[in-house]
Formats: structure tokens, C-alpha cells, sequence
């Protein structure tokens, strides 16, 4: 009989599955922000609603520096992981006070920033 998932793993492998739905060709991210061991809201790398998706018309990728130097690249056409959870928590109205949320990948210095307190990888 095999052993009974711990509630972190648990959340891992949904946010691993909500990854799958990326419209990101470089990358397949996926969050879960969950409050009181109940999933509030999930969200993957790809674009905003509506738009165009880079698996359909390609990216649009654009490079910044980093304070430290380093050269980075982000797409124009992406919203990450963790703002689209953000924003569909918003959408429907569910508070993520207090909420932990659950990346398939480190946080991107603007990610961190607007995310919940526990960050889980």
C-alpha cells in the first residue's frame, strides 16, 4: 500500500498539471494559491484572454538587464503563472490573504513581489 500524499505534494502535482496548459514555447509554468488546504485559484504562462498565443504566432521577446547585469528575456505576449492566478482569484472575487501559492518555478522579482507570503517549489 503506498503512502498517502502530504498536502504540499499534493498541491505540487496539481500545479505540475496546471503547468500543461501553457501557451508558452520556452517555458511550461504553473501556480495554485490555496488558503486553509482548499485551492483558491490556478494559473499557467500564456497570454491574457483574447490575445493571441505565442504556440499559435510566435513570441515576442524582448531583453532587459537585471541590477546585477545580466541580460534576461521576457515576452511581451506572456503574463506569468502567478499573475494570471492573482488575477483570476480577483476575478472571482477570492481574497488570497493569507494564502500560500504553489510554482513549478522560482518567482521572478515581479512575481515575488505581488505574491502571497509562502512561495513552494
Amino acid at each position: 500500500m503506498s503512502e498517502r500524499l502530504s498536502w504540499d505534494q499534493y498541491f505540487m502535482t496539481i500545479t505540475l498539471q496546471v503547468a500543461e496548459r501553457s501557451t508558452c514555447t520556452r517555458a511550461k509554468v504553473g501556480a495554485v494559491i490555496v488558503r486553509d488546504k482548499n485551492i483558491l485559484a490556478t494559473g499557467y504562462n500564456g497570454a491574457p484572454a483574447g490575445m493571441p498565443h505565442c504556440t499559435d504566432v510566435g513570441c515576442l521577446v524582448y531583453e532587459s538587464k537585471t541590477p546585477n547585469g545580466e541580460t534576461e528575456q521576457n515576452c511581451f505576449r506572456t503574463i506569468h503563472a502567478e499573475m494570471n492566478a492573482i488575477a483570476q482569484a480577483a476575478k472571482n472575487g477570492s481574497t488570497i490573504k493569507d494564502g500560500a501559492i504553489y510554482i513549478t518555478h522560482t518567482p521572478c522579482i515581479h512575481c515575488l513581489k505581488v505574491g502571497s507570503k509562502k512561495y513552494s517549489i
